[in-house]
């Protein structure tokens, strides 16, 4: 038999409030990190510090883009087997900023796209494909309105 390790890790909640994010738990109060446990964040990083674990993270999330027709900026990184931590610090920005890319790119400017394309190893074309393919998946998703409300 071997032994299991067993821990707690915590998940930080954001909230996005007229373009403002609002972090719904204070750090401070968090009794899993009063308790010396980390942030999702830190954990991963810690895992990726593992040359086998950071391999099998990096094929899973190959995997991961392999299986999906449409071709976003978070699909293009994927297929580079990169978190977004892992691009965001070859790009010398933060991890944020590439999650916000990826939700809306038309934030991006032409040196980001530039910049990305080279991190990426792929054509500006590509990104800018990716980018149109994110715009379109978001244009396909109705808001729910009244009216559609009143109708059930």
């Amino acid at each position: 038999m071997g032994n299991v390790a067993i821990g707690a890790v915590t998940f930080r909640t954001t909230l996005m409030r007229h373009d403002r994010t609002v972090v719904v738990e204070d750090s401070q109060s968090d009794p899993v990190l009063a308790r010396g446990g980390m942030e999702l964040g830190q954990y991963l990083a810690q895992q990726e510090r593992n040359p086998a674990m950071a391999a099998a993270m990096a094929a899973m999330r190959q995997r991961m883009a392999a299986g999906r027709t449409a071709c976003g900026l978070a699909t293009l990184r994927q297929r580079k087997g990169l978190s977004q931590a892992q691009l965001a610090a070859s790009l010398e920005t933060s991890q944020p900023n590439i999650a916000r890319w990826e939700k809306d790119p038309e934030q991006m400017t032409a040196r980001s796209i530039q910049r990305l394309a080279v991190a990426l190893q792929v054509s500006e074309q590509d990104i800018h494909n990716a980018m149109k393919s994110t715009d379109s998946a978001r244009a396909q998703v109705r808001p729910h309105t009244q009216v559609e409300h009143a109708d059930h």
